[in-house]
């Protein structure tokens, strides 16, 4: 009963890091193509 419990937290960070890292990546990919299509 306690093996759920405890990793529960852990899988909800894994999802929390990995949203978070998807986000970091799109707001990097978005700013990228802003420059280019500035410079451009």
């Amino acid at each position: 009963m306690t093996a759920p419990a405890q990793s529960a937290p852990l899988q909800l960070g894994g999802v929390a890091g990995l949203s978070m890292e998807i986000a970091k990546w799109l707001v990097i990919i978005f700013i990228v193509l802003a420059v280019i299509s500035f410079i451009l």
